[in-house]
């Protein structure tokens, strides 16, 4: 059976244009320093550098995951029992738990509400926080992208922001992602999730940050050798992340007009922004779960947060086509039996 995943944009699959840039990638040993300074792989080089000009930033850094750089980089910025400020529904405080674990980063956190995308700042200093964390998009609030225009400075409070989406965010926005990456002092953008590639996310910052995050990086087993592989897919992943993306925000709207007009599911299409739609179900956990069964069992994979929410994310791999599957199974698995 051919299934449409809708679970993640991490199921997304290389394309043809990126498998052959990895095949062909100029590689070499990324954990070893050349004569002329420049670490040894071409490849990783290129897309450090690359990205840091797209985000504004003087340096960067490749990682494997996306929670290995936020890992990274708030063990740059902390120490073992320093306060962390983030969203009480945040990625790093709900799915990222070892930097508050004893036995790895040993922090702290100091929880906002977040429920609008955005956490509350109000009387922050008080709490005399180390480091403050935003995340945009807001993966738990339904992919919500907010503009930095948002953002008050708390001086002189360093922010890393978690921007895993970052680019959909750009694109939702129609901004560049030097102006989505400004209230970072540090920021991580995933080359995986809408943009495709297989695996790799990018750590940025400034110069002097990133050569202690590239140390961190070390200390926990992050260092990797010819990891140019990896870069090509990257690069590539960049090279059309534009139009694709758009593209994914422009299926997902669709696809919650065509839910909304489903009985049994509530769906505010109007707020969809980028590539996530999220779905309530009336029929309670046993009526959700019977519609995730049927729409497995019919090659449709679905998942979602609570006991009554889907959240249906679109990505490269899913056409306008499948849609049309999409909607046409999950009407039949809402019928009832």
């Amino acid at each position: 059976m051919t299934y449409i995943d809708l679970r993640s944009d991490t199921v997304t699959t290389p394309t043809a244009a990126m498998r052959k840039a990895m095949a062909t990638a100029d590689v070499g040993d990324d954990g070893r320093l050349l004569p002329d300074g420049h670490y040894g792989d071409p490849t990783v080089r290129e897309l450090e550098e690359l990205v840091a000009d797209l985000l504004g930033k003087p340096a960067a850094l490749l990682t494997a995951t996306g929670v290995q750089a936020n890992l990274i980089a708030l063990r740059t910025w902390c120490e073992r029992g320093d306060v962390v400020a983030l969203g009480e529904s945040s990625h790093l405080m709900r799915h990222e738990a070892g930097a508050f674990d004893p036995r790895l980063l040993g922090l702290r956190a100091h929880q906002l509400a977040d429920h609008t995308g955005f956490p509350d700042t109000d009387g922050l200093e008080q709490f005399a926080p180390r480091l403050l964390c935003l995340e945009n998009t807001h993966n738990a609030a339904g992919g919500i992208p907010w503009h930095p225009a948002l953002w008050q400075q708390h001086d002189p409070l360093p922010v890393h922001l978690d921007g895993a989406r970052l680019y959909n965010a750009a694109v939702a926005l129609h901004t560049s992602l030097k102006e989505m990456a400004q209230p970072g002092d540090s920021v991580m953008m995933c080359l995986s999730k809408g943009l495709g590639a297989p695996v790799g996310s990018i750590l940025a910052g400034d110069t002097e940050w990133i050569s202690t995050a590239r140390d961190v990086r070390r200390l926990m087993g992050g260092q990797m050798r010819q990891a140019g592989v990896i870069a090509a897919a990257g690069l590539c992943a960049l090279s059309d992340a534009q139009e694709r993306l758009a593209r994914d925000h422009e299926h997902a709207s669709m696809l919650a007009h065509a839910l909304a007009e489903l009985p049994g599911l509530m769906v505010q299409a109007d707020t969809v922004a980028t590539n996530m739609v999220l779905v309530q179900t009336t029929t309670g956990p046993e009526g959700k779960a019977r519609l995730v069964d049927y729409a497995a069992q019919h090659g449709v994979l679905l998942a979602g947060p609570g006991v009554d929410r889907l959240r249906m994310v679109l990505h490269h791999d899913v056409t306008a086509a499948d849609l049309e599957r999409v909607v046409g199974t999950i009407r039949e698995g809402l019928q009832p039996f």
